[in-house]
């Protein structure tokens, strides 16, 4: 399963993106990595108008991902990767791992199974977690479940803020291969002026948001 980068534009102007990473031959280098991809993207909040980078070769399996949730049992702090479901329900959590991570729920019961995990642990760590991630860009749960729905998302991760970049941008042997992905956006016309710092999961692949009305926290500054 590749590891897709879905950007998303409430905007009605068009608006680049570009993605940075270690090994790619394209220029300008930002963050010390050099570009692999940008598009200019026009109003497309569920997707569309080529706005998807695939990455070659770049693959992350199931088991990476769970072992993103996991950690959150294992470890003491943050969990590292929530998903976003609503109710303590513990099919329709079920059901959100599957459609985040792109595999089947008995895929996810075998897992647990197989993990020893407790639950209703776990569950209340992804909840809690999911507090935090959104707190962390001065935003509530129910204002990212109303953009992931507003995205045609259900069930999904989402990580913001200290998880996101430990996770996606910070080069590490865990989830990136020591070589993190920078994600800068500008004015089709204009400098860059943001930097990534979230993103939503879905189908296994990351989402990007933006709306200049709200980017605060979503994005960084960047110059």
């Amino acid at each position: 399963m590749n590891w897709e980068f879905h950007f998303r534009n409430f905007d009605t102007q068009a608006q680049w993106f570009g993605v940075y990473h270690e090994g790619c031959g394209g220029a300008p280098w930002h963050t010390g990595r050099p570009r692999c991809w940008d598009c200019t993207i026009t109003n497309n909040p569920t997707g569309g108008d080529n706005s998807v980078y695939v990455p070659a070769g770049f693959v992350v399996d199931f088991e990476q991902w769970f072992k993103v949730i996991l950690d959150g049992i294992e470890e003491v702090g943050d969990i590292l990767m929530v998903v976003a479901s609503e109710g303590e329900d513990v099919d329709a959590w079920k059901d959100a791992v599957s459609t985040a991570f792109n595999i089947s729920t008995d895929a996810v019961t075998a897992a647990l199974t197989n993990s020893n995990t407790d639950l209703a642990t776990l569950m209340a760590n992804s909840q809690n977690a999911f507090e935090r991630s959104a707190a962390s860009i001065n935003r509530t749960t129910d204002e990212i479940l109303q953009i992931g729905a507003e995205m045609g998302l259900s069930g999904f991760g989402f990580i913001a803020g200290p998880t996101y970049q430990g996770m996606i941008f910070t080069d590490n042997d865990t989830y990136n291969d020591n070589a993190g992905w920078t994600m800068l956006r500008s004015d089709p016309n204009g400098s860059v002026d943001h930097i990534l710092n979230h993103a939503f999961i879905d189908q296994g692949h990351l989402v990007i948001y933006w709306n200049s009305q709200d980017s605060s926290g979503f994005w960084n500054s960047f110059s």
